[in-house]
């Protein structure tokens, strides 16, 4: 099963291209021979740096990070080391990978290891220090497009992982089932991160946040155990050491054995941590059928819908083309609009505070995160209010980013035909002119002087 790890170790260009061109001068002398290749730039260490640093000096954007890293690992029965007739094959599956991904907008540059002993730890992962045949694979990130940052989520890797499982099914290669189904049978919770077992090792540093996933495991479970009704759901969870109790509007875990005594979780707040819309406390009373269970459902705040529905308001029936355009028609229904950290859109209500004296006030991207709506997000509202930049309010971390990038993509596309089709008609010659054109200068001139009508 090829393995795709990202590297988060953030350093200069060079040398990561370097280190990665390491088995490209050792076995081949130079690193136009097989073991490496370029997407968009030059196959060659040097000049695909020096192509990339041409890249970020046309944009003007020098600093900041300057590359992302990943790993792509084979086992030894697919692609091995030992065989050199695998390479060719290895740094191909690769370059597909790599295409599909981010051969569209940016420069990559692939390079092949064929035995990474003696590898610096920081630039290798766990199967690629175990001697198995990888590729290195670095992206620029400014793209060579538009100059937009590169942006990854959790969900973008989940993404990069679906398309890597469809590569391998090609090559017949095993692949891990990631499914929602699948996870619920492992009883282990899927926890909204680059990698879920990673985030549970480091949680075991910290006994109350070990808890909470091994609470959040245990409604899995049960859960997956179809109880018939609320007893048996309880009696379920309390062989796992956890007893469960009815809070108001929510489902109340306290631990009963000595590891997890002192803790107590609310079923929803497990649900929104690990993103798990499964383990709401409304889902999970519908399924047992407690009488009643519609009262568990969330319902929403007023003057959050209120705000939800005026940003849709706007964006689709005023139709602002500036920025500016739409903060008059937000203010207008009593909304001020704020850029935060010149990323992200918060909009505040005018003269209204909460009980704790706070403003009422909504993050864009947690609004289209809360209602599933793509057209929520801060990079959605500034492209659609024609902003150059709506790429730097891409959402860091968000459930729906996938849904947000795929959503700016057709965006684009019809302001693109929306444009073309206006650039034709100031173009296009009236039609009325064009065919009275030629019968005036036909006519005598004296016809048009004459009153003879």
């Amino acid at each position: 099963m090829p393995i795709l790890k990202p590297i988060n170790n953030p350093g200069e260009l060079a040398k990561v291209i370097k280190y990665c061109n390491a088995d490209g001068i050792k076995h081949n002398k130079n690193d136009d021979k097989g073991l490496t290749l370029g997407l968009n730039c030059s196959s060659f260490a040097d000049i695909a740096i020096k192509d990339m640093r041409k890249v970020k000096e046309a944009y003007c954007k020098l600093g900041g990070r300057q590359y992302q890293h990943y790993v792509l690992s084979f086992h030894n029965e697919e692609f091995s080391q030992k065989n050199p007739n695998d390479y060719h094959h290895a740094l191909d599956y690769a370059s597909r990978l790599a295409k599909k991904i981010w051969g569209d907008r940016f420069q990559v540059y692939l390079a092949l290891h064929v035995n990474s002993q003696g590898a610096k730890q920081k630039y290798e992962t766990e199967e690629s220090q175990q001697g198995c045949l990888h590729v290195h694979i670095i992206i620029n990130s400014v793209s060579y497009i538009d100059g937009a940052k590169i942006q990854s989520s959790a969900d973008d890797l989940d993404r990069y992982r679906d398309i890597n499982d469809e590569i391998a099914k090609e090559h017949g290669f095993e692949i891990i089932d990631r499914s929602q189904e699948a996870v619920e049978r492992r009883g282990r919770a899927q926890v909204y991160s680059k990698d879920a077992y990673q985030q549970n090792e480091r949680a075991k540093s910290n006994p109350k946040t070990y808890q909470k996933l091994q609470a959040t495991g245990a409604v899995i479970k049960a859960i997956a155990q179809k109880p018939k009704d609320w007893s048996e759901f309880q009696c379920i969870l309390k062989d796992m050491g956890w007893d469960a109790s009815v809070r108001g509007h929510d489902i109340s875990l306290h631990g009963i054995i000595e590891d997890n005594q002192k803790y107590t979780f609310r079923v929803s707040s497990l649900a929104k941590s690990y993103n798990n819309s499964n383990i709401t406390p409304y889902k999970i009373m519908e399924k047992l059928g407690y009488p009643n269970y519609e009262v568990f459902k969330n319902k929403s705040k007023p003057w959050k819908q209120q705000c939800a529905d005026d940003i849709m308001l706007v964006l689709t029936k005023k139709r602002p083309k500036k920025f500016d355009d739409f903060c008059a028609e937000m203010e207008q229904l009593g909304w001020l609009v704020m850029i935060h950290k010149d990323r992200s859109i918060r909009i505040e209500r005018k003269g209204y505070v909460r009980k704790s004296g706070k403003p009422v006030r909504y993050s864009c991207n947690r609004l289209a995160t809360d209602y599933n709506n793509p057209m929520l997000s801060s990079q959605l509202i500034t492209q659609s209010c024609g902003m150059a930049n709506y790429q730097n309010f891409a959402p860091r971390q968000s459930p729906i980013a996938s849904k947000i990038q795929q959503e700016s993509e057709n965006l684009a596309k019809k302001l693109a035909e929306i444009a073309f089709q206006e650039q034709q008609a100031i173009h296009k010659p009236n039609k009325m002119v064009a065919d009275l054109g030629p019968q005036q200068s036909q006519k005598p001139a004296k016809e048009y002087d004459s009153l003879s009508w």
